[in-house]
């Protein structure tokens, strides 16, 4: 969408910048969207109509979560009554949107984008990882890599890899990168002794 003048905006558009990478760029008042930059969520082909499920799916798993607010398509309009025009939520007090994309679309959720959970232990890791990845692919990547049941993906990683990484330097962080590249889901344990005997 070029920019232009549009009924949510005085000013908006929906643009191409470099690397591929799509921008919605709008004035508007920042007190209402919270923060300068929000990632925002387009479900389109497969996942067209899948945004609100989408959208209650994540509020079930992260805590302090909750919609802002919400739009829908009405009788008449681009895309079936009921399905998400836009929606502003939160997760864990980080802030996102969503959207059902009508039309044709040349591009689907792909590793090329991802969100890192950073997680306090062990159990806290197996917990997003299972509860993220049931209905999608556990183990897309390597480094705690996994994509959700709507092909969007997530990067589950401990707050310890972190930890042992700002304290090593050298061959030492070379063998703790090359320890971490090979685990698909990330255990603690392992990396630990990995940073021990390296």
């Amino acid at each position: 969408m070029p920019p232009d003048h549009y009924p949510w905006s005085k000013k908006y558009g929906f643009v191409q910048y470099l690397y591929g990478v799509t921008w919605q760029v709008g004035l508007g008042d920042l007190k209402q969207s919270g923060q300068k930059i929000t990632p925002c969520l387009l479900f389109v082909n497969q996942n067209f109509g899948k945004a609100e499920s989408a959208l209650l799916h994540y509020l079930d798993i992260f805590p302090e979560s909750g919609i802002d607010e919400i739009q829908k398509y009405e009788a008449g309009e681009a895309a079936p009554e009921g399905f998400i025009k836009n929606a502003r939520f939160h997760l864990s007090g980080e802030k996102f949107m969503i959207m059902d994309g009508p039309g044709e679309h040349h591009f689907n959720f792909d590793e090329a984008i991802s969100f890192i959970v950073s997680c306090r232990n062990q159990k806290e890791t197996d917990y997003y990882r299972a509860v993220l990845s049931k209905g999608g692919a556990p183990e897309s990547q390597a480094c705690g890599w996994l994509r959700d049941k709507y092909g969007l993906s997530w990067q589950v990683v401990p707050e310890a890899v972190y930890d042992i990484l700002s304290k090593t330097e050298g061959p030492k962080r070379d063998a703790v990168l090359r320890a971490i590249v090979q685990m698909k889901k990330i255990d603690i344990d392992k990396f630990e002794d990995a940073s021990r005997s390296s």
